[in-house]
């Protein structure tokens, strides 16, 4: 276990998983935790199923999914979640910039993978980096981030095309769990998106009023290729106090995949007490195309990647951050996020402004 601070954040690496956990934001003295830690995470082992993945074991924070999702050669999301990463050693730039780098030691999926951190003094923020070569053959790829909003989140996005649901609910089975959208969809706003009685329901309201598991996909406007294209998400949590979010390159990340986790399964570990749980997951897979969580070399329609490969003697960038300040008291929700070179200019419902700093060349170098 690693532990990284400054004077904004403050957290742990378990190099066994690849998991950020024990997230903590640090503003004039005060802590926020915005991230959300399975009820079952440091409880008896020997009380969990058998077969279940490190990952669900210790399921809290935030990790790197490669690939995403259920794979026949890996455990769920990849050995980038379930290996281990070795540390290399830790570079810094100045004494307000702190990088840590990893090698995931696994690599059953015969690719190489290097994982940076990185944290700058007063940057309420995580940069994370991902180099990947030798891979070539494209995989579902995703930064799973995961908040707890037991009083609820108002979420906005950067500019979307469209959304999808996948082929087939989460769960299928009643007996084992509830998800309660219709599969698969396509829909053109998040506050008209179809249950499975038809009807339309507001999607930027989290959590819903039943016990559900559900999953949906927003996918990026097509953008122009020039560095850095960036797409982000929020949360507004009004009663809890903060604003989550996260930046991406969204030419690697064009998709945004919302888990909405809230007692909708039956069966252990989850028994119905995984509530208020919402992934925010920046994802490249081929489900806005065809409906399913997986990757081809093919463009979509939006010229997007659908999953991701290093070419010959080529390394793959991924690029991403998040954060999390306090929620401002006027505000109802974040209305746009605005970069410029230095900060991140977050515009309420009022049109009034935060402003924060953020390391821009980030997503440049």
């Amino acid at each position: 276990m690693d532990h990284y601070f400054n004077n904004k954040v403050n957290f742990n690496f378990d190099k066994n998983g690849g998991i950020l956990k024990d997230i903590h934001f640090i503003h004039k003295n005060k802590i926020i935790q915005p991230m959300s830690k399975a009820p079952w995470v440091g409880k008896n082992p020997k009380l969990l199923p058998k077969k279940l993945d490190l990952v669900e074991q210790q399921l809290e924070g935030d990790f790197f999914c490669a690939p995403f999702g259920k794979s026949k050669k890996t455990p769920i999301h990849g050995w980038t979640a379930n290996g281990v990463w070795g540390q290399k050693k830790e570079k810094r730039n100045d004494s307000k910039t702190k990088i840590g780098q990893y090698i995931l030691r696994e690599r059953s999926n015969k690719f190489n993978i290097i994982k940076r951190i990185i944290l700058k003094n007063n940057h309420p923020i995580i940069y994370q980096e991902h180099i990947i070569d030798n891979l070539l053959l494209p995989i579902p790829i995703a930064h799973h981030s995961m908040i707890y909003a037991p009083g609820g989140a108002r979420l906005t996005f950067s500019n979307k095309s469209y959304g999808v649901t996948p082929l087939s609910p989460l769960e299928k089975n009643p007996k084992r769990g509830n998800s309660m959208l219709l599969y698969p969809q396509k829909f053109l706003n998040i506050k008209q998106v179809k249950n499975n009685k038809f009807k339309k329901i507001d999607l930027s309201q989290f959590p819903l009023n039943q016990l559900h598991e559900d999953i949906i996909i927003l996918v990026e406007q097509k953008k122009d290729f020039i560095l850095p294209s960036l797409g982000w998400s929020v949360a507004f949590c009004k009663k809890d106090n903060f604003i989550f979010f996260t930046v991406k390159d969204t030419l690697r990340l064009p998709e945004t995949v919302l888990w909405m986790s809230n007692g909708g399964r039956n069966y252990k570990p989850w028994s119905k007490i995984h509530k208020n749980v919402l992934g925010i997951e920046e994802a490249s897979t081929s489900c806005h195309e065809n409906y399913k969580l997986s990757a081809t070399f093919n463009k979509s329609k939006l010229n997007h990647p659908m999953g991701l490969y290093s070419a010959t003697n080529k390394k793959l960038k991924i690029k991403y951050c998040f954060g999390c300040i306090p929620a401002p008291s006027n505000w109802k929700y974040v209305k746009d996020l605005k970069f410029t070179k230095k900060n991140i200019i977050f515009v309420g419902n009022d049109n009034t402004r935060k402003i924060i700093p953020f390391h821009y060349n980030h997503f440049l170098q």
